[in-house]
């Protein structure tokens, strides 16, 4: 369904463009910083400390003497800082005057462990760390950790407490699933939010090149996320890449980066290597109920078992007779894998011109995958950030991707199914390289059983996934005054995505005439434009500090696909629809969706040790039921650096922050949630599901209780206690049939989660030539379901289609995510049923319970009744 726009829309937007086409005839007068970098014991220079001036886009690196030089500074009173990995933090303030060049000199302490830093995600502006009222994480990007990394999740795991960073698709290009304290939703995703240089994005974090971030900063729940409103329940992660600000003015910088790694399969399932059927004398051939040699392959219930009596027994057969001579003896899972390579091969150029900086970026990496006949992914990106100043209250930014990502994806995404599904169901006599006369593989490769060949579908099918992707970024920055900043942001995200299914003309099936194949072709679109204008407030008011931000921002969002499809192929090998003589199948949707959002919020600090935070949010979208289309958001947060008290009476104890916060968010119901729905069938409009004008996005509320404290200079402890409710939950809730639908989307829910979170950092070693750290962190999340709306479900393993599979049991009272299962019982009273009679049962030579009888013994044998 698409939404008409609102007639007042985006009218902030002409405010902004006024403002920013009326500055560049502001101009002011500008200065120079110039001065030293060095080290408080030796007094030597320090090479490769970023010397920056906060909330200017200004900025250079150290050389190898120590000093640097800022140019085009705006008069006034300036803070200014270096920041270098293992030192820490400096600040000073300087004033500069219209054609000097003031001086400064920094004295960097070793200390690699401490709470310097600067956040900006969640804050109301770039925020110390010191003065954080609740969490957010910060990953600083170095180059250990980019080699070591093929995806944004391989840079953030075990780096900190509380997420879970789990690769679940071994398929190459794909994103591994992050999940920040525990599941949130118990039909909705558990993703967190995704933001790159201010973008925000719902694509894949596996097409951002670990190479040009800079850092990574991560809010792991409502108490600090609040900021984000209706998006934001799972947690936030935030992507900041690199850029020309930090370097030395009139430098430019050439990077050239290989990599390579070898993947291997080090552990598969086990399985037997002997099987269960009845023989001849001599062992050399497999035998039917009538005792006549079986040729193979045959079907499975063509032979007989080795069970003692008629062949038919499967409670009496074992499965230890070893394999004929001659039939493959292996295991099927070692078969389908192989080692193989990936690698990449990166560039990029940053340059500081002065009053314009930029970064050129590119990267080629193939990955071939651990599959046999699997032809893995290949991706190129390309990224170029530029900064730009007008003049001392004017910039202009610009950060821009473009990624090309082909896949085979015919391991996990076949339309067929995947092909491990069945691997387990062949025996270890199955040799998957068996060839046929033709020359190809042989589709069936199991001496006893009829099962598709999963190799032969790979070697013949072509299933492929090409994705093109697009992500602009414009910001604007006007400061007016001094205590005044006002701010623009415009962001572009497009991804275009073609699946083909092909299937060839001669495709073989077992006991059946070959297929004359088909063809099927999906088209994704998907397209985000989003824009927001800020206006950023700081101002002192003696020993109080106050920072202010007011922002107005849209939200469109645009989601299109078409399908195409037929079967029999007139001419083999050329794979076009208008071949296919079989009916063709097509298909087609839309989805529009606009958000509006406004905040505000306030950071209060106060002879830097007290510290309240206060943020309002109110969302709208038409996601929301149509009485539900706007939704409030809060957060209230406080910190108090009781070190820096003058009673303080631990000196050893450099910082020690108990800390509070109390903030709301929100998950989205899905588009077509809200909306009556109807399916044709045979001619006629059936009624499915209810629509619901009152449907809410799911509420998670979360209290953080916190504390930070540095040792000694040496260790930092931290320890959260988290407290959250997802009220509202997004469930489908079975409808009377009387009212004629099948199904309702209702808030139906509520999940409760507690969870502890701790992080011990101690640094071993601090020296000019080695610095030694060691981080340990814990954490346990436990959820449960503490109101449900509807009637207990389950939520199963589809790849079994017996109704003894493990699936998870939602229901009111039970944890979020239990799975249940089957097991061996091992004793009576704590295994079976209540008011069992006991004596009927035995623990056998193998430790488990076994039904003997009245008066019998497990050693008696199955003739004896």
């Amino acid at each position: 369904m698409e939404l008409a726009p609102s007639p007042r829309r985006l009218p902030w937007l002409g405010v902004l463009v006024f403002l920013l086409l009326l500055a560049p005839g502001l101009d002011a007068q500008t200065g120079t910083i110039t001065g030293t970098v060095v080290d408080s014991g030796s007094g030597q220079g320090i090479a490769g400390v970023q010397v920056y001036l906060p909330g200017l886009q200004l900025g250079a690196l150290s050389n190898a003497q120590g000093r640097f030089l800022i140019v085009n500074v705006p008069v006034g009173r300036r803070e200014i800082r270096a920041e270098l990995i293992g030192r820490q933090t400096a600040s000073q303030t300087v004033d500069v005057q219209a054609g000097q060049a003031a001086q400064v000199s920094f004295l960097l302490e070793s200390r690699a462990i401490s709470l310097e830093g600067v956040v900006v995600t969640g804050v109301a502006a770039a925020t110390p760390r010191t003065q954080l009222a609740f969490t957010v994480e910060q990953v600083k990007v170095d180059q250990n950790l980019i080699a070591s990394s093929l995806n944004v999740g391989g840079m953030i795991q075990g780096k900190m407490a509380g997420a879970k960073i789990i690769q679940s698709s071994a398929q190459p290009g794909e994103a591994p699933s992050i999940q920040l304290r525990g599941p949130k939703s118990i039909m909705g995703s558990q993703e967190p939010l995704i933001i790159v240089d201010g973008v925000i994005s719902r694509g894949s974090i596996a097409d951002i090149d670990p190479n040009d971030i800079e850092s990574i900063e991560i809010v792991k729940g409502a108490a600090a996320a609040s900021l984000y409103g209706s998006r934001a329940q799972a947690g936030v992660l935030e992507i900041t890449t690199k850029r020309g600000i930090g370097l030395v003015q009139g430098k430019t910088e050439f990077t050239l980066r290989n990599t390579w790694q070898r993947n291997t399969i080090e552990h598969v399932m086990p399985m037997a290597l002997t099987h269960e059927y009845r023989m001849t004398p001599d062992g050399t051939a497999f035998v039917d109920k009538t005792g006549k040699p079986v040729a193979l392959p045959s079907q499975r219930s063509v032979y007989a078992l080795d069970d003692g009596g008629n062949g038919t027994s499967q409670n009496t057969a074992f499965k230890d007779n070893p394999y004929p001579a001659g039939v493959f003896t292996g295991n099927p899972y070692r078969q389908l894998m192989r080692p193989n390579d990936a690698y990449s091969t990166f560039f990029s150029v940053s340059a500081n011109q002065g009053s314009t900086q930029y970064r050129i970026s590119g990267r080629y990496q193939r990955d071939k995958g651990v599959v046999a006949y699997h032809d893995g992914a290949k991706q190129t990106n390309f990224r170029l950030n530029v900064d730009q100043r007008i003049s001392d209250k004017l910039s202009f930014s610009l950060s821009s991707y473009l990624t090309n990502l082909d896949q085979d994806v015919s391991v996990t995404n076949d339309s067929r199914g995947s092909v491990f599904d069945a691997v387990d169901e062949f025996s270890a006599g199955t040799d998957f390289f068996a060839r046929d006369p033709d020359g190809t593989l042989a589709i069936v490769g199991d001496p006893v059983s009829l099962g598709s060949n999963p190799l032969y579908q790979l070697s013949v099918n072509t299933n492929t996934r090409e994705t093109q992707r697009v992500m602009i970024g414009l910001d604007g920055s006007y400061q007016p005054l001094s205590w005044l900043t006002i701010d623009g942001n415009f962001s572009f995200d497009r991804e275009d995505r073609l699946e083909t299914d092909i299937i060839p003309a001669g495709f073989k099936r077992i006991n059946n005439t070959p297929l004359l194949g088909s063809m099927n072709l999906n088209q994704f679109l998907r397209r985000d434009v989003n824009a927001s204008l800020t206006a950023s407030i700081a101002h002192n008011f003696g020993a109080l500090t106050t920072r202010t931000r007011l922002r107005v921002l849209e939200e469109n969002q645009l989601n299109r696909h078409h399908v195409a499809g037929a079967s029999n192929f007139a001419v083999t090998g050329v794979p076009r629809l208008a071949l296919l003589t079989g009916t063709v199948g097509v298909d087609s949707d839309e989805q529009r969706t606009v958000s509006e959002g406004f905040f505000a919020i306030t950071a209060l600090t106060y002879k830097d040790r007290y510290v309240i935070d206060l943020l309002g949010r109110r969302d709208g979208s038409s996601l929301f039921g149509a009485d539900e289309r706007w939704q409030n958001y809060y957060r209230m947060s406080a910190a108090w650096r009781m070190a820096q008290e003058s009673w303080w009476p631990l000196p050893v104890v450099s910082e020690f922050k108990p800390r509070y916060s109390i903030g709301t968010a929100g998950g989205r119901p899905g588009f077509n949630y809200q909306y009556q729905a109807y399916a044709v069938t045979v001619g006629r409009i059936v009624p499915q599901i209810l629509g619901n004008s009152r449907l809410k996005p799911e509420l998670s509320t979360e209290q953080e209780y916190g504390v930070d404290a540095v040792v000694a200079d040496r260790l930092r402890v931290q320890a959260n206690y988290v407290l959250s409710t997802v009220e509202d939950q997004l469930l489908q809730v079975p409808k009377s049939s009387s009212l004629g639908f099948e199904s309702q989307w209702q808030n139906a829910g509520t999940v409760q989660s507690k969870t502890w979170e701790g992080v011990l950092e101690m640094s071993f070693v601090e020296r000019a030539d080695l610095l030694w750290t060691g981080r340990l962190n814990l954490d346990r999340t436990t959820q449960k379901i503490t109101h449900l709306g509807v009637p207990p479900f389950e939520i199963v393993n589809k790849r079994l289609s017996s109704a003894n599979h493990n699936r998870i049991i939602v229901k009111e009272g039970e944890s979020l995510g239990t799975f249940y299962g089957f097991k061996w019982a091992t004793t009576c009273a704590g295994d079976l049923p209540a008011g069992t009679d006991c004596s009927l049962f035995q623990l056998n030579d193998d430790g488990l319970l076994v039904y003997v009888g009245k008066g019998n013994d497990y050693r008696d044998g199955v003739s004896k009744k």
